[in-house]
């Protein structure tokens, strides 16, 4: 499978926005500058494909491009978990071992953060992750994850009893997502989204919190990858792009 071992990076194309189909094709250009791996992109698409990027995507011989079949939603659109949960269908179905997770608005200066990621997988752990949010959670990107681990959906998902177990506050601090969302939120729009995050797993959040409970998480450094955020709705600089584009 060309070239395909032990592991494989992964990257979701949802085909949000234009800003999203700029921001990939710096994460696939920065990618394939560092190292010489093939790379994983899964078709998350519902109706839209800004800038005809699948077309793009097809023509790049170092891309694996495989899709996601999750029925969408009222909107056309599949949830971002939809596309992990393709990713990690793909590399059961190959016999890749461990799936290494990239976002579209990454930009990638070294195989470093790569390499530290598979590493701390010889420690026994089911994920490694260097970005972890105020309270809790490892993000689900830049992430690595041991492949024959029983998953659940990346989807989001309704907190079913969770917060009420032992485990929870030893992992997830209450206090950490109040401030976290006062940082950004004021009134009722605080309220709403407090009382949203307290009741639901966002995207790979249950699949991180049943390895964390299980002692069976890894923080780590991970350097050479930035994650600019925001990349469905602000395009990268001319700058940035210009620098792999």
């Amino acid at each position: 499978m060309r070239g395909v071992r032990g592991s494989i990076t992964s990257l979701i194309y949802c085909g949000y926005s234009a800003p999203e189909a700029y921001w990939l094709r710096v994460a696939v250009g920065s990618f394939f500058a560092s190292n010489n791996a093939p790379l994983l992109v899964v078709d998350n698409t519902g109706p839209d494909d800004p800038l005809d990027t699948l077309t793009w995507l097809r023509d790049q011989p170092r891309v694996i491009l495989t899709r996601s079949l999750a029925t969408p939603g009222e909107d056309g659109r599949r949830e971002h978990g939809d596309g992990y949960d393709a990713a990690l269908g793909w590399c059961r179905a190959t016999g890749v071992d461990f799936l290494i997770s990239l976002e579209c608005d990454c930009e990638i200066s070294t195989d470093l953060w790569r390499l530290d990621l598979l590493g701390a997988m010889t420690a026994g752990v089911d994920m490694a992750g260097s970005c972890r949010l105020d309270y809790g959670p490892l993000h689900h990107m830049p992430a690595c994850y041991r492949v024959a681990a029983e998953w659940p959906s990346f989807c989001r998902a309704p907190k079913n009893g969770e917060p009420n177990s032992a485990d929870y506050p030893r992992v997830f601090d209450d206090a950490a997502l109040q401030a976290a969302v006062a940082g950004y939120a004021r009134g009722d729009q605080y309220l709403a989204h407090l009382t949203w995050f307290r009741q639901t797993w966002d995207t790979g959040q249950l699949a991180w919190y049943r390895s964390a409970i299980a002692g069976r998480t890894a923080h780590v450094d991970a350097p050479g990858i930035t994650h600019h955020w925001h990349g469905a709705t602000r395009s990268p600089s001319p700058e940035v792009f210009a620098r792999w584009v």
